[in-house]
């Protein structure tokens, strides 16, 4: 293969994930935007907001991570390129004769989205239920009764124990897509991203 084609295909590729981790790292930093402007309503005027903007901001953060996970599938594409086509070089070192093959390895959006949850979000969404669950103790008094905490969360014709429900599915699963990805990872021995 020409040496200048191979050469542009990897000043690409390496631009290509340079800019799909530029795109993940704001994803994540809006995240932790949304978390302070939101801890930032909920504490700063607590007579006036209610837990339920902790709520919209999980939703926010959750979309947010939903695009994250989309952009991390085609950072891992570029990274393999970049990788593949690295090694190929080295060989050609050795081996004149040798050409690119680029196997066009990927990873699912199951994967990807454990990845990004395990990498950045488990933090994100631990702060987030941290003040969820603050702002229902504390406001607008604390709560007496553990019974009285539990109801709290009431919104319309939801009880407030739907809301604790929801919120430990949730988080049975997310640390299940968690550990999912550790054991994946190091059984496939899948370079970080």
């Amino acid at each position: 293969m020409n040496e200048n084609l191979i050469s542009q295909l990897y000043h690409e590729s390496v631009k290509q994930e340079l800019a799909t981790k530029r795109s993940m790292e704001m994803t994540s930093n809006l995240s932790v935007f949304i978390i302070a402007g939101m801890m930032y309503f909920i504490f700063g005027f607590p007579e006036s907001s209610s837990h339920l903007v902790a709520i919209i901001g999980s939703l926010t953060v959750f979309v947010l991570q939903i695009f994250e996970a989309r952009i991390y599938m085609k950072n891992y594409t570029y990274r393999k390129r970049v990788d593949e086509i690295e090694e190929t070089l080295l060989k050609q070192k050795e081996i004149p004769d040798a050409a690119v093959h680029y196997s066009g390895a990927g990873v699912n959006f199951v994967y990807a989205f454990a990845a990004t949850a395990w990498k950045n979000y488990i933090l994100i969404f631990l702060t987030l239920d941290a003040c969820w669950f603050a702002k229902l103790y504390l406001f607008p008094f604390p709560a007496a009764s553990w019974s009285e905490f539990l109801s709290r969360p009431q919104s319309g014709f939801l009880p407030g124990w739907f809301f604790f429900a929801f919120a430990g599915v949730f988080w049975i699963i997310y640390i299940s897509l968690g550990i999912w990805y550790k054991i994946k990872s190091k059984s496939e021995k899948i370079s970080g991203i």
